[in-house]
């Protein structure tokens, strides 16, 4: 079987799926804060920002640390550069090979086609960033938060968007992994209301799990619940053992939808998940076969 190995220095590769990315449209969107500079009275904890600032709190990073933020910032930069420019090669650059766009896992290619039918959208699109927070979780991820200013039309009302970046990497290579802000969590949220759960325990067959019932249910394992502990050593259920021989040196998680024909391949029901393996993480989907009854790991 084909193992997982996942190394702290290594940029990490990243699963796609097959949804539209559901970003927020901003021309459109009524859900954020506008601003303009008539309104400065009505929203006083609210200021405009057509420059981007990208100062950050510097003050409990050691040296290593801030070494990790700078590079982030530079990336940061470069992407905000990219957008305002209508730069789609620059765009492409940051990003994986995989990544977590707005909810989903996209290939780097299909970031960059939803970037040139963003601009075919948008010709005027222009956003600046502020209030930046820098986050350094460990030595291969660091998080950054930020407002982010939208204007759509020249003169337009501006529209602010709490946003963040997630990055990979090692010292002073990094790239984003993760794209999102939280007007668009929130509404992925609200579609998730309601939605059933898949149950699953240590002696749930494949096949009751990865079936056509469940396609759209929510599921949600890690390897180590379905694991049971005796006196005689540790059960693997079918789950576990079917995820175990995928990625056996990583903390394995499946987290997410179930649905068919994962990359146009009939027979089959997948859904994301995450692997890690020390201070890295990688996105993966996890795919069940239902003409072979295999589940396989692809990243």
């Amino acid at each position: 079987m084909r193992r997982i190995l996942i190394a702290c220095t290594t940029i990490l590769l990243f699963c796609v799926g097959c949804s539209k990315p559901q970003r927020v449209d901003y021309a459109d969107d009524e859900d954020s804060i506008i601003v303009d500079d008539n309104l400065q009275d009505a929203l006083p904890a609210v200021s405009v920002l057509k420059e981007s600032d990208f100062s950050f709190d510097q003050s409990d990073m050691d040296a290593d640390m801030l070494v990790q933020a700078n590079a982030c910032m530079d990336v940061l930069q470069r992407w905000n550069a990219g957008l305002n420019n209508r730069d789609e090669a620059l765009l492409s650059q940051q990003y994986t090979s995989m990544v977590i766009y707005y909810g989903s896992e996209y290939s780097r290619d299909e970031v960059y086609s939803d970037h040139h039918k963003f601009f075919e959208k948008h010709p005027y699109y222009y956003q600046a960033i502020g209030n930046v927070k820098v986050d350094v979780m460990n030595s291969c991820r660091v998080g950054v938060s930020f407002d982010k200013f939208v204007q759509t039309e020249p003169g337009g009302k501006y529209k602010v968007y709490n946003s963040y970046l997630r990055f990979t990497g090692y010292d002073t290579s990094w790239q984003i992994i993760r794209e999102g802000d939280t007007t668009t969590d929130r509404n992925l949220a609200k579609r998730k209301v309601g939605v059933a759960s898949v149950s699953v325990d240590n002696e749930t067959p494949l096949e009751d799990i990865f079936c056509a019932q469940n396609v759209g249910k929510y599921l949600e394992a890690d390897y180590w619940s379905l694991v049971l502990s005796s006196d005689d050593g540790e059960t693997e259920g079918p789950l576990a053992s079917a995820m175990i021989e995928e990625g056996a040196t990583a903390r394995l998680f499946i987290s997410g939808i179930l649905k068919r024909n994962y990359r146009g391949r009939s027979g089959t029901i997948y859904c994301g998940g995450i692997c890690e393996a020390g201070e890295s993480e990688a996105i993966v989907v996890w795919v069940y076969d239902t003409r072979t009854g295999t589940l396989s790991c692809e990243y």
